[in-house]
C-alpha cells in the first residue's frame, strides 16, 4: 500500500501581497489576507470532496500555514487538536537579511552564484537549502517510520521545493525554477520501489476565485 503526503503551501499572506520587494521567510510572522483565507476555504472543499482523509497533520507553526490548515480542517470537519504544529516545517531563514530589499541583496553576481551553489549556500545568520530539507525530511521519516497510511504537511513554498530536491534528487537549480503557488497541493507516494511524484502545484481548487 505505502504512504501518502501532501504538500500543502499557505495560502496567500499580507507579506504575499504587499511586501514582496522584500526577502521573506521568517522577517514577520504574516498572517493570511481575507484571499488566502476563501484559497484555504476552496482548499478544505476540494480535499473533502476528493474523500481525503488525513491519518495525521502536520503545520508549520508560521500564521500563515497554521491559519490555512485550521481553515481547511474545519472545512472537513476535523478537529484543530489533531494538527501537529512543528517549527521542523516552517520556511528557510534567511537570516540577516530577512526583511531587506531583495534588490539590494539579490545582485545579478549572487543569482549566478545560486544558480550553480545554492544548496550549501546560506546568509550568515540563516540557514542552507540542505539544511530547511534536513529538517523538512525529519517530519517525512516519523510519517514512514510510524507507517502513518495518509499524512498532510502545511508549509511553505521554498520549504516544499528543498523537500522535494532532497525526496526526488533532482538538481538544485531547479529550487528557483519549480512553481509552489498558495495553497498548491503537491502529493507523493512511497511504497517498496521508493518515491513517486503524483501531481505537483496542483490548484485546480483555485479557479474561480
Amino acid at each position: 500500500m505505502g504512504n501518502t503526503i501532501y504538500l500543502i503551501r499557505h495560502g496567500e499572506s499580507h507579506h504575499n501581497k504587499y511586501t514582496m520587494h522584500l526577502v521573506g521567510g521568517h522577517q514577520e510572522d504574516s498572517p493570511l489576507t481575507e484571499l488566502g483565507e476563501k484559497q484555504a476555504e476552496a482548499l478544505g472543499k476540494r480535499l473533502q470532496t476528493e474523500g481525503i482523509a488525513f491519518d495525521r497533520i502536520y503545520a508549520s507553526t508560521m500564521k500563515r500555514a497554521s491559519s490555512t490548515a485550521d481553515i481547511a480542517c474545519k472545512q472537513q470537519g476535523i478537529p484543530l487538536e489533531r494538527i501537529i504544529r512543528t517549527d521542523r516545517i516552517v520556511e528557510l531563514n534567511h537570516g540577516n537579511v530577512n526583511g531587506r530589499l531583495r534588490s539590494e541583496i539579490y545582485t545579478p553576481e549572487l543569482k549566478k552564484y545560486l544558480d550553480e551553489n545554492s544548496w550549501e549556500f546560506k546568509m550568515e545568520g540563516g540557514e542552507s537549502q540542505r539544511g530547511v530539507a534536513d529538517r523538512m525530511y525529519s517530519v517525512v521519516e516519523e510519517i514512514l517510520s510510524e507507517n502513518i497510511p495518509t499524512a498532510a504537511i502545511f508549509t511553505h513554498g521554498t520549504a516544499t521545493k528543498c523537500l522535494l530536491r532532497k525526496i526526488l534528487e533532482f538538481n538544485p537549480k531547479h529550487i528557483y525554477r519549480t512553481y509552489i503557488d498558495n495553497t498548491s497541493i503537491t502529493e507523493l507516494k512511497y511504497d517498496n520501489e521508493g518515491w513517486h511524484l503524483v501531481r505537483l502545484n496542483d490548484i485546480n481548487h483555485l479557479r474561480n476565485l
